[in-house]
């Protein structure tokens, strides 16, 4: 605080002392004149400024995956490195955290006395695609992907069923449109078919390559071997997969 007045144009330094956090964040500070309103002023628009500043960790941490590449439902291996040239870092409370299309889940570890922690994340079993790691204190709430790796999937492209009107012993030909849901590549996409009343032959043409993040078309040929004998539809099952464990139905 300057206690006394400052005239009309002239300048006043004031010097203070902060203590920053212990983690890394974003601080403001606050400056203002006749806080209090105790002299009388036409306006007060300009009477106040601020100024943001980043607070950095003392801490740098690492972390990386045992594999570059998974399958729906494994267990990755996360190892990390936490180093300091101010503080110690062992017995360090560290926030492992795991982000997957914009959402961000926190995970828990220790430091051992040479700062290092490993821990297990199991992947969903139903979520392909790119999951990334970080790792900060967990006051920071970091998002900053340290390491990323690719989780074989894919999906039908169109979630409705096919609906087909077929007659005996002519083929009917229809195009499933597949979209590999990671970075990672598609190969031998084969499908396998669940005909619980044996009246109909499916060919399917393999797809052998699916690059990361696209679509492509898998080609089906189905041909009626007898005629339906009730009104209701009749349910053929056609179940997807790649050599890498990639499935969908």
């Amino acid at each position: 605080t300057i206690p006394e007045a400052i005239s009309v144009g002239a300048e006043k330094t004031l010097t203070a002392v902060f203590t920053a956090p212990g983690a890394a964040t974003v601080c403001t500070i606050n400056a203002e004149c006749n806080a209090n309103r105790a002299l009388q002023e036409l306006q007060s628009v300009n009477n106040a400024t601020s100024i943001k500043f980043e607070v950095q960790s003392p801490y740098t941490m690492m972390i990386a995956t045992d594999k570059e590449a998974y399958n729906m439902g494994d267990v990755v291996h996360l190892k990390g490195q936490v180093t300091s040239k101010t503080q110690s870092v062992a017995g360090l409370k560290v926030e492992p955290y795991v982000m997957y299309q914009g959402a961000r889940q926190a995970l828990t570890a220790t430091t051992a006395s040479d700062g290092s922690f490993a821990l297990d994340y199991t992947l969903p079993k139903t979520m392909g695609g790119d999951f990334s790691f970080g790792a900060c204190l967990p006051e920071e709430d970091t998002e900053k992907a340290v390491a990323t790796v690719g989780v074989y999937g894919m999906t039908r492209a169109e979630s409705s069923y096919y609906k087909l009107r077929v007659y005996k012993g002519e083929p009917y030909r229809i195009k499933i449109p597949i979209k590999n849901l990671s970075s990672l590549n598609l190969s031998g996409i084969k499908a396998t078919i669940e005909d619980a009343s044996g009246h109909y032959k499916v060919k399917v043409k393999t797809l052998k390559n699916l690059p990361g993040n696209e679509q492509a078309d898998l080609e089906l040929e189905v041909t009626s071997l007898a005629l339906t004998t009730t009104s209701t539809w009749e349910k053929v099952m056609v179940n997807i997969s790649s050599e890498e464990g990639a499935q969908t139905s």
